[in-house]
């Protein structure tokens, strides 16, 4: 799959200077870039947390409802969320809402081998389950996003048999 491209060019720097202006207690913590997927830059910051960036405004909206939503969501929820622990705001060099979250270890999901697939669609199942019930009134609503999970059955098979293709398995 092809990311889109960035609308805003999100590197070291522009991260260091963010967090150094809006939270120098943490300016001295090492950096580094960890993945810069589809809507957001992640990096880490010192060994326990994570700088979040939108790369494109249409993320902005997307990373200030989890700014909104995550800190209500995430006691509920049975697998650990990257929860906004800090804010960072708009600025003359970087035009949206940003955050900085606990680091999770882990292993991305389409990089968790076949034989261990059972028992993590279990806990994705228990973790949607929980995640969701019928929302607010003044939850947000996105149209790619929002409503039933079936409408994105297909899309999302075909996605997951991409990215599985040429992955080896011990499983029979």
């Amino acid at each position: 799959m092809t990311w889109p491209e960035a609308e805003i060019s999100i590197d070291a720097a522009l991260v260091r200077r963010l967090v150094h202006a809006q939270h120098p207690d943490l300016a001295g913590s090492p950096l580094r870039e960890v993945a810069s997927g589809f809507d957001n830059s992640i990096w880490r910051l010192g060994t326990s947390l994570i700088v979040r960036l939108p790369r494109r405004a249409v993320a902005a909206q997307l990373l200030a409802n989890e700014i909104r939503w995550l800190p209500e969501l995430s006691p509920r929820l049975p697998l650990p969320t990257p929860t906004p622990l800090r804010i960072g705001h708009a600025d003359e060099d970087y035009p949206w809402p940003w955050s900085i979250a606990r680091w999770i270890d882990g292993t991305p999901g389409n990089l968790v081998p076949f034989d261990e697939d059972g028992a993590c669609a279990v806990a994705l199942g228990e973790f949607l389950r929980v995640l969701h019930p019928a929302a607010p009134s003044e939850a947000p609503f996105n149209d790619f996003r929002s409503g039933p999970l079936a409408g994105h059955a297909l899309a999302y098979s075909q996605r997951l048999l991409r990215e599985r293709v040429g992955r080896t398995t011990t499983c029979e």
